[in-house]
């Protein structure tokens, strides 16, 4: 009796960006406080600006969708080219540290300081991106089914 299986799974590239996205936005700007706090030897005056922190993250999602569609975009279009999910998640890490080391190494001031909050904050917003790219999954399982399997054998 042969048995077809479908093995192919489907990925879910929109919602894993989007994952990678929300996940990089909330989670950022606590990784700018610790770099600061870091910075100024536990100095916790300097990280007033965390009572702010809704706004923030407001400010943030407002900011970084166009990174986000333009990651999405890139991770979209690389998908259709490998068929295995490490490739992807390569192409989704390589291409979401571009981009989001190219906004902070142009918004940064001309010394690269963790002084700089902005700074801080989309170097954060980086380490996020590559993290979340490897921690959620590109595809969906495909889900177990207690109905019979196809068969190519006639009924005896």
């Amino acid at each position: 009796m042969l048995r077809l299986y479908f093995f192919a799974m489907k990925r879910q590239i929109l919602s894993y960006t989007l994952k990678v996205w929300l996940g990089s936005a909330a989670i950022s700007p606590c990784i700018a406080a610790i770099l600061q706090f870091y910075n100024d030897q536990g100095d916790t005056r300097k990280l007033d600006w965390l009572a702010e922190y809704p706004l923030i993250l407001f400010f943030e999602l407002l900011l970084t969708s166009p990174l986000w569609a333009l990651f999405w975009a890139f991770t979209e279009t690389s998908s259709n080219f490998f068929r295995e999910d490490q490739w992807v998640r390569w192409i989704a890490t390589l291409s979401s540290l571009a981009i989001a080391s190219t906004i902070c190494l142009s918004t940064a001031s001309a010394q690269y300081s963790l002084d700089d909050q902005f700074f801080t904050l989309t170097l954060g917003n980086s380490f996020c991106f590559v993290f979340g790219c490897w921690y959620f999954d590109v595809s969906k399982p495909i889900p177990r089914s207690n109905a019979p399997a196809l068969s190519n054998s006639c009924a005896q």
